[in-house]
């Protein structure tokens, strides 16, 4: 099916920036999410929140059949963002998206990214928070209140069943039923971990150091207080710790 898609949303770009970020939202979640990033991430990054279909602009545009697909589609419609250098961010579901784009981005372009963020994300290779069995939207919401991914009082607001429930439940099509092909390709970079040091889903260390069976020059990892959300109250603390992670990976590339 042929889909006309607008990628990308809340954008900052300079032609004379040194380095594409490319930021993958969680299911349900839209580019808007990382928008407030262009206060704290450095001028000399161009930023780039990925909108997915049935959002925003994207409005009425129907979903792909996988994370995989989606991914294809991606890095098929922008190879323009793969020219320069550049690194990957993904929250959440976001960094499963994340992982396949930089798989098709070295297979299609020979273009590795110089950092992959992995942000409240556990190991592909971990159990799934979103479990293959299909639950209801009453289910599926009071798991992600007992998670700490949202709060009650905006679970019971309108916006949240009219608007982004659907969008996740949409969205969750793909992401249950994803599974990263074995053996696991590597990425050739470095994973950061980001996330909130009272998330539940960031726990046990298997989560983050399951990482390293993804990422070929190993992990690393940086806590914030907070919990699956930790982004929504720490975003200056995020950027500066972004921003510090690519300009030592540039020092040690040089």
């Amino acid at each position: 099916m042929k889909r006309d898609i607008c990628w990308v949303a809340h954008e900052r770009y300079d032609e004379k920036a040194e380095l594409n970020l490319i930021c993958f939202p969680y299911a349900g979640g839209s580019a808007s999410f990382f928008a407030p990033f262009k206060r704290s991430i450095d001028k000399t990054i161009n930023l780039w929140p990925v909108l997915y279909p049935g959002r925003e602009k994207n409005a009425g545009v129907p979903n792909f059949n996988s994370i995989e697909e989606t991914a294809q589609a991606f890095v098929d419609a922008n190879p323009w963002l793969f020219e320069k250098r550049y690194a990957l961010l993904g929250h959440c579901t976001g960094a499963l998206m994340a992982y396949e784009v930089a798989l098709a981005a070295e297979k299609d372009y020979g273009a590795a990214p110089c950092l992959f963020f992995a942000s409240s994300a556990p190991a592909p290779c971990c159990e799934q928070f979103f479990q293959k069995d299909r639950i209801s939207g009453e289910e599926l919401t009071e798991r992600m209140i007992e998670s700490g991914m949202i709060d009650r009082d905006f679970a019971e607001g309108e916006a949240f069943s009219t608007y982004y429930l659907p969008l996740l439940q949409e969205d969750l099509k793909m992401h249950t039923k994803y599974t990263p092909q074995q053996p696991y390709s590597q990425m050739k970079t470095r994973a950061v971990v980001l996330y909130g040091d009272e998330d539940p889903l960031l726990q046990n260390p298997d989560a983050i150091h399951g990482w390293n069976r993804f990422a070929e020059y190993g992990v690393a990892s940086v806590a914030f207080p907070g919990g699956h959300f930790y982004l929504s109250s720490c975003r200056e603390q995020v950027g500066q710790a972004i921003c510090r992670a690519l300009s030592e990976e540039r020092f040690n590339r040089i």
